[in-house]
């Protein structure tokens, strides 16, 4: 039977399409390869371009380089070396000045806690003083001596004749005449002690007529009490330990200095005690010779650094000090 019109018309109409879906695919797959192909050179050029940079940048930080190591910065390395200079004569200047021996001498009143005592064990010595005059050696960069005298009246005297380069005392406007002092870092309550069975309670009963009354000679109490009191006998002793002795010997009837002082001896003689209040304040500096003027800025700025750092406090405490405060403005 032969095909019909309808029949032929449909048989050309699907052949002439596979024709246009082959034709449209062929088309799209060349598309997809070119743009790969596109791609794929556009990243090789960037490649070629990051690898040129790369090279670029290391033979520019190679010029350099070289550049920099045969012409160093003269300028800056000779700014250094002047700073650095200048830094060495300075602290050359400060040793010479503070410590002329080649080590820094530091006077101290054995016995007293707010200067040198010995530890009972050990024998070694410790104190706010002594530990102070220790760091200042050492930021002076130079070997630290303790020189030990009985009384704070020997080491002032030391200090005028140079047998010592630094006394930390208290500070009175009489031995500020003949000597520079720092800022105070320690301020230390002056008080009396009495033996255990003396009918004593307050500061009152002691300027009575017949109460004897023992000091460090030259001392601060010594000065304070022969001016204010008006009954009591004053004796002076040789040292911390000729106090003690007079005590036990019932020599005399009670003892005066400062605060720290006295606690320590109340340890050592039995049943002792420290009466309540006070007859004054003893305010403690850093003390250096007249004409010693290169070192009076640099000793100032180590005493408001050790009070204001927190070091005077951590010295009080290590040498459990009691009537003692850091001086405060």
């Amino acid at each position: 039977m032969a095909p019909s019109r309808a029949d032929l018309n449909s048989e050309a109409i699907c052949k002439d399409s596979d024709v246009k879906n082959r034709t449209s695919n062929s088309s799209w797959f060349s598309h997809l390869c070119d743009t790969l192909n596109q791609f794929t050179r556009a990243w090789r050029l960037i490649g070629r371009t990051l690898v040129l940079c790369v090279v670029a940048c290391a033979a520019w930080t190679a010029t350099i380089f070289a550049v920099a190591q045969e012409y160093p910065p003269k300028p800056a390395r000779l700014l250094s070396t002047d700073s650095q200079r200048s830094g060495n004569l300075l602290a050359a200047e400060l040793q010479r000045t503070l410590a002329p021996s080649g080590k820094l001498r530091v006077g101290l009143n054995l016995g007293a806690p707010s200067s040198a005592i010995r530890d009972d064990n050990t024998g070694d010595l410790t104190g706010v003083a002594h530990d102070l005059g220790k760091e200042l050696a050492r930021r002076l960069n130079v070997p630290f001596e303790p020189v030990l005298y009985r009384r704070s009246a020997e080491v002032i005297a030391a200090l005028r004749t140079g047998d010592i380069d630094v006394a930390c005392v208290t500070l009175t406007a009489d031995r500020a005449k003949e000597i520079d002092f720092s800022s105070p870092y320690l301020q230390i309550e002056k008080g009396i002690l009495v033996p255990g069975d003396s009918p004593a309670k307050t500061l009152a009963d002691i300027d009575q007529p017949g109460m004897r009354v023992a000091v460090l000679g030259g001392g601060t109490a010594d000065s304070t009490l022969s001016r204010e009191f008006r009954n009591a006998a004053i004796t002076r002793a040789l040292s911390i330990d000729g106090g003690l002795d007079l005590l036990r010997a019932r020599k005399v009837d009670a003892f005066g200095a400062q605060k720290t002082i006295l606690f320590e001896m109340s340890r050592r003689l039995a049943q002792s005690r420290v009466l309540d209040g006070q007859f004054g304040i003893e305010l403690h500096a850093i003390g250096i010779a007249k004409g010693r003027d290169a070192g009076k800025d640099f000793i100032q700025a180590f005493a408001m650094d050790a009070r204001n750092s927190g070091l005077v406090s951590a010295l009080i405490e290590k040498a459990g000090l009691r009537g003692a405060l850091v001086y405060k403005d």
